[in-house]
Formats: structure tokens, C-alpha cells, sequence
């Protein structure tokens, strides 16, 4: 072989072997809690930023709701969680305080991230003692689901939407009104199970109520407002004999045996999906004189210790910069985007029911940001649903979350969540 020949075969092989490591891609782990009616959209979206992104790879990893969070905090604390992660705001506090979270105020910065075109109060959902540790996707209300076909049947249909009393008294006559015009139950909801508590909680910010004091520091719900709220869906799933789980009672709203349901926008896009279904959404009811639904927002998080590779954060905040740029994809399944450019774009405002319900937006009542928000709502959850199953009378529940709460709240950080996040470990 020529002198010239070596050299040309030399160089082409440098070539290849350059061109071969300026196209490996980085390789992304990410990690969400996606498993119910809104996991497809996730997995397609992220299919779609892969296909487009020859020079980024994620690798979704769907871990069930029950332990996501408990994985996700023992694997961040031991240098072994995702490079990306999905994270509720009520649970950033609890994190960012641990040390779990990476702090994004400078890689923001850096990457001349779009700050400015999220929604104020989306955005500070993701800040902890003045630093930034999350980038909002959504906020994820909980509306009401209607059949259409059994409201007619009811004469509680108007202009194609629910026509329903505004006060305690009415509403409930009014759901006895469908179940004897329709033989349907006239309502469901999760009233046995974790996210039980959310009913009840929309419709305390609705009488003035609220969970926890200004400061964080006290619980605020054990009050003749919580009391009167709790004792008022007691007494409906008492008539209606409706104690149920999520899964019924998305399932019975889903089979057309139930007029309404009370849900998250996260199911959306699987009733669209139901053959059959006559169904419309719409903002959770006024019930006690307010406008408020409960209300949470996913963020994306980059766990620390193990996000060290600048190479590896930049090709995360361009990943969640698509994400969150194209999120009129992600509201396919039910959510309502917090990008401004999102929310006003053509494509988000053709959906079929989306847009009807956004306008909640401005009266949602998130959980307070504390670093015992994990073990408040649990605690929370568990006495919501003793008096929704008739185990405990509403003035019994509200006492326990309240004693409970206020041991929780009085301990000092530093003592408490080391216990709590030690146990996990």
C-alpha cells in the first residue's frame, strides 16, 4: 500500500471516528410516576423529543404512584436517582431541604432558559428559601366529568353544561334528582384512598377555610369551616352509599352508571378515548359560595448527587425546554399548560374540552409549601377517608390531622425530617 493510500485510509478513519463521537448522543435516565390514563402522552412525547434529538437519548423508566417517592428520594440520597425527574410542588420543600435537589438558579441562567414565559405562580411553585429547584409542566386541577345523556334525562342540562345549585342543600337535592330521574348513581369520586381528601379540601378554600396558618407553622382546618365542609361530603356518600375507590370510581363514570364525577384533568384524554361516552368536563362546582378546585402542578427536577456532568444538565434543561415548549402534546391527556406561548396557541385552544376548564386556573388551591407536606397529606388522607368510610365522625377526623399536624410542625427540621428520610433509607 502507497504512502498516499495509508494517509487517506488514516485520515478517513479519524474522520469516522470524530464524526462517531460528536453524534453519540447523552444518554438521559428519567423517571415519572406516569402509570394511569395520562402515561401514554408522556411516553409519546418523550418518543417524539428522542426521534427529533438524534443527539439526546432518554430512557423513561415508569415507576407506580404508591412508591415513586419513597424511590425517588432513597436513590437521589444515595447517588443512584435519574438524571431527570417529575416532582409535585408540594413535595419540593420536603426535597430541596434534604439536599436531594440540584439548585438551578445558575445552569438556568447558563442556558438562557425561557423564564419569563411561565405563569408567575407555576413558576414559584418550583422555589425553596429563595432558589430555584424545579421547572413547572402543568397544573393538574380537579374538575368535574359529566354524561350529558343523563343530566338531559334530569333536566340538568343547559347550553351543554351542568345546570347545578351553587349551596350545599341544592346540590344534594339535585343529585337526588338524577338518581330517581336516571335509576344512575348520581355521583362519584375517590372517597377511599389517598387523593380522597381533595373533594373536601376544594370545597373548604371555597367557605374561606384553609389547611395550614400563613406561616406554615400551625394547622388551620380543625375549624367550624373545615368541620361543616367534611361533615357535608359525609352526608353525601352516606345518602348515595358511595365510599369508593379511584379505580370504581373512574370506571362506573367510564361505563355511563354515574351522572358526574369529581377527578383530576389527568383522565381526560381516556374518556375521549371511550367508545360511547357522551361526556363533557368542566370546572369543579361551586358548592360553598368560592370558585376553588385542589390544585397540584408536576415539575421537572434534576436530582443531585449524581447530575455533575455539565454535559449532562445541558442536555436536560434542553429536554425539559421541549417538554414544556410543546405541552399543548402533554395536555392531550387532561392538564392545562404553564407556558404563556402554550396556553394561547392555536393548538391548545382547539381542544375539544381543555380550554373549558382552564379558566379554573386562577382559582386553584395547591397544597401549602412545607417540608412536612409528605407526611402532612398522608396524615391528611388517611383521616379523610375514616370519615368518608363512617369510622370516624368528621369532628373526630379533623382532631387527629390537627394533633398529628401541629407534632409534626412543632419539631425543628433538623430533627424530624432526618428521621423521616433515614427510615426511608
Amino acid at each position: 500500500m502507497s504512502r498516499r493510500l495509508i494517509a487517506v485510509v488514516l485520515t478517513l478513519g479519524l474522520v469516522l471516528a470524530l464524526s462517531s463521537v460528536s453524534l453519540a448522543a447523552v444518554k438521559l435516565t428519567f423517571w415519572d410516576m406516569f402509570s394511569g390514563g395520562d402515561g401514554e402522552f408522556m411516553t409519546a412525547l418523550i418518543k417524539e423529543f428522542n426521534e427529533t434529538h438524534p443527539d439526546i437519548e432518554v430512557e423513561e423508566t415508569v415507576i407506580t404512584w404508591g412508591d415513586y417517592y419513597n424511590r425517588l428520594m432513597t436513590a437521589s440520597l444515595a447517588g443512584k436517582g435519574p438524571d431527570v425527574g417529575v416532582m409535585h410542588s408540594s413535595h419540593i420543600p420536603a426535597y430541596a431541604s434534604k439536599g436531594a435537589l440540584l439548585e438551578l438558579d445558575a445552569e438556568l441562567k447558563r442556558a438562557n432558559f425561557p423564564v419569563e414565559d411561565f405563569t408567575p405562580g407555576a413558576w414559584e411553585g418550583g422555589v425553596f428559601n429563595g432558589k430555584q429547584y424545579a421547572i413547572p409542566l402543568d397544573a393538574h386541577p380537579v374538575v368535574m366529568y359529566y354524561n350529558k345523556d343523563l343530566l338531559g334525562q334530569a333536566g340538568l342540562l343547559k347550553n351543554d353544561l351542568p345546570d347545578l345549585p351553587k349551596d350545599p342543600e341544592g346540590f344534594l337535592a339535585a343529585l337526588q334528582k338524577i338518581k330517581t330521574a336516571t335509576g344512575k348513581t348520581p355521583i362519584t369520586f375517590e372517597a377511599n384512598g389517598f387523593g380522597s381528601y381533595r373533594v373536601w379540601y376544594a370545597t373548604m378554600y371555597q367557605a374561606g377555610g384553609a389547611l395550614l396558618t400563613d406561616d406554615a407553622q400551625k394547622v388551620a382546618a380543625n375549624t367550624e369551616v373545615g368541620r361543616k365542609t367534611l361533615a357535608f361530603w359525609v352526608e353525601l356518600l352516606k345518602t348515595f352509599d358511595n365510599a369508593i375507590s379511584y379505580d370504581e370510581a373512574v370506571e362506573m363514570f367510564a361505563q355511563g352508571d354515574s351522572a358526574l364525577l369529581l377527578n383530576g384533568v389527568w383522565v381526560t384524554g381516556m374518556f375521549e378515548q371511550t367508545e360511547g361516552l357522551n361526556f363533557g368536563a368542566c370546572p369543579f362546582p361551586s358548592i360553598f359560595g368560592g370558585e376553588q378546585s385542589c390544585a397540584n402542578s408536576h415539575n421537572f427536577i434534576i436530582p443531585r448527587p449524581r447530575s455533575t456532568d455539565p454535559e449532562k444538565i445541558k442536555a436536560a434543561l434542553a429536554f425539559i425546554d421541549w417538554m414544556t415548549a410543546n405541552s399543548d402534546k402533554w395536555a392531550l391527556a387532561g392538564h392545562i399548560p404553564v407556558r404563556k406561548s402554550v396556553a394561547d396557541s392555536a393548538a391548545f385552544n382547539k381542544l375539544k374540552y381543555q380550554p373549558q376548564y382552564a379558566a379554573q386556573a386562577d382559582n386553584l388551591a395547591y397544597l401549602p409549601g412545607s417540608v412536612y407536606m409528605l407526611e402532612l397529606e398522608t396524615a391528611l388522607a388517611d383521616e379523610i377517608v375514616a370519615a368518608f368510610v363512617g369510622a370516624k365522625t368528621a369532628e373526630e377526623a379533623l382532631a387527629e390531622f390537627e394533633r398529628q399536624g401541629n407534632e409534626l410542625l412543632a419539631c425543628p427540621v433538623g430533627n424530624c425530617l432526618k428521621d423521616l428520610f433515614e427510615a426511608m433509607l
